[in-house]
């Protein structure tokens, strides 16, 4: 007798929609039964909303599709993938299928009974299902990457912080995609401390695998190095997700992760979160296209404003432009204004001719020597946050300088 089948380890897919379960479910009035007993005694007839963790099970051999795609509790069908969704799903979910694991996604789960009365006035009682999933589409459903190798804790989903100087690392990470779009990979975060002029700072340094892709503005890596420091006491490094956006000579990345602050007790106290490792072949070889001169860079900061980075090696520039989710206050614009005429005196300095400067109380557009662009950055993030630190350092730039 053959022993039992080792159970497949669950592998709970990524979703770039937070908040919003954007994934149908079809075909549940044919699995009644198992959608009743998935609520349990969750149930209420007069309406339920919950969540379940559900299974979505690919179906090579099923004889009405080939493409199929289950969703099931607890092994029981609950429904479909609808069939246009289900050909572009399948495929990926089957590769994790044969990798041991099964795929699993929360789902938002509704149902209620309703009375209808057929034609001599007797009740017939009904039940209204709707289900849909938090699943992002088949492109960004799991990283590009293996999680790390040593000891290490992932940061839960967050809102997205633009990660800088990427345009240093263009080398590293267009070898992971290079079509355009927007895909998932593990970052690790790391403390290190960063010499200027003036002082050493710690900052954030963002790494895929063992190499540095990027780091965070000092006023944002103050929000992140409380957990950095509290995980690595515990023994692990400190891993999160990340959105990378790349062509063959460009790219951009976005965190994905909550801050320190935003941590819960459980995430904090409790097991590391990891993802399981499914095995990818590591990055593809690097391109051999020529860098653009104008290396552009676009996100969102934690506060939701719109930031726009364009570095002209060729004009030893870099123009930066922030649309701000809200307007500034009267001591921002004071500060931002002191900024840009700061930036103003060093381009002077340098003989540099720059594009005209806007500065409003929602936009910000302006350029700074190339060579001091990371501090001048650094200064406008720390406007839209209210810390002025880095504004301050920077407008010290020019001092004994004219």
């Amino acid at each position: 007798m053959n022993p039992p089948a080792a159970p497949r380890q669950p592998y709970s897919l990524w979703t770039t929609s937070r908040g919003w379960a954007a994934q149908d479910v079809v075909g549940t009035q044919s699995y009644l039964p198992n959608f009743l007993g998935m609520l349990g005694d969750d149930f209420d007839p007069r309406g339920t909303e919950t969540r379940r963790t559900v299974e979505l099970v690919p179906e090579p051999d099923n004889p009405y599709d080939r493409n199929a795609v289950a969703v099931r509790f607890a092994n029981q069908t609950i429904g479909y993938l609808p069939r246009e969704d289900a050909i572009r799903y399948h495929r990926p979910l089957l590769e994790l299928m044969n990798r041991g694991y099964i795929p699993v996604a929360q789902g938002r789960i509704w149902a209620r009974e309703y009375s209808e009365w057929d034609d001599h006035g007797r009740e017939q009682r009904r039940l209204s299902t709707d289900v849909h999933l938090y699943v992002a589409s088949p492109e960004t459903m799991f990283p590009l990457n293996d999680p790390p190798v040593v000891p290490y804790t992932m940061l839960p989903e967050g809102s997205a912080v633009q990660v800088l100087r990427t345009s240093e690392h263009t080398d590293v990470l267009t070898r992971f995609h290079t079509d355009g779009g927007e895909r998932p990979v593990i970052v690790s975060l790391v403390a290190v401390d960063q010499a200027s002029a003036r002082s050493t700072k710690r900052v954030v340094e963002v790494r895929i695998d063992s190499d540095r892709v990027g780091q965070l503005s000092p006023a944002m890596s103050e929000k992140y190095l409380p957990a950095i420091d509290h995980f690595g006491a515990r023994g692990w490094v400190t891993a999160a997700r990340a959105m990378l956006t790349a062509s063959a000579v460009s790219a951009t990345l976005s965190l994905r992760a909550q801050k320190a602050h935003e941590l819960s007790g459980d995430a904090l106290t409790g097991p590391p979160a990891v993802v399981p490792p499914r095995g990818v072949s590591g990055p593809v070889a690097p391109s051999t296209r020529s860098a653009s001169a104008v290396e552009v860079q676009s996100g969102v900061t934690g506060n939701g404003s719109k930031i726009t980075v364009r570095e002209s090696g060729a004009q030893s520039l870099i123009t930066v432009t922030i649309e701000f989710a809200r307007p500034l206050t009267a001591w921002q614009s004071k500060v931002a204004r002191k900024v840009q005429a700061t930036a103003q005196q060093l381009l002077a300095r340098e003989q540099l001719t720059a594009p005209p400067v806007t500065l409003t109380n929602q936009t910000f557009a302006a350029s700074a020597p190339l060579a001091i662009g990371q501090e001048f950055v650094d200064a406008l993030i720390g406007i839209d946050d209210s810390d002025f630190a880095a504004a301050q350092e920077f407008n010290q730039l020019t001092e004994g300088a004219l």
